[in-house]
């Protein structure tokens, strides 16, 4: 067995013991600072426009770098599903075999993840707390 087969479902509510890889970990990090750099931008552009585009540069920089690691991880799971014919094989009712099997659930606790979650999340709240905190600052720079 072969050390990648000793992990088949890292981080799946299946295998509570299992924990994500620190590898993982720094890239949802990353995906945040870049969300945060990416909203932080358009509040300092009423503050200093340096600190603007260093945020941008930052924030673009660093999702550049966690959409290369999601594209990776979207492409092994795709060379799975391609590769073992899993649609097929579903559709078609045909018995899977017991690595067919390991594959699917490896790819539904893949779905099931936290951290996307979490980084959804973060995303979302940091958009709105930007756009409210625009809004305010334009509103206030108006009022000069």
């Amino acid at each position: 067995m072969s050390k990648k087969d000793d992990i088949k479902c890292v981080g799946c509510y299946e295998k509570k013991a299992c924990r994500d890889t620190a590898g993982a970990w720094v890239f949802l990090f990353i995906g945040i600072l870049a969300a945060v750099a990416m909203r932080a931008v358009i509040l300092f552009m009423h503050i200093n426009p340096v600190y603007a585009k260093t945020a941008w540069y930052v924030g673009m920089s660093f999702f550049f770098v966690f959409f290369i690691y999601r594209y990776n991880i979207s492409r092994e799971v795709y060379g799975e599903i391609i590769g073992r014919q899993l649609i097929k094989k579903l559709r078609e009712k045909e018995e899977l075999s017991e690595s067919d099997r390991e594959a699917v659930a490896g790819i539904l606790c893949g779905l099931t993840s936290n951290k996307e979650r979490i980084n959804f999340i973060v995303i979302f709240v940091l958009s709105g707390i930007a756009l409210i905190g625009a809004a305010a600052a334009d509103i206030i720079m108006s009022l000069k």
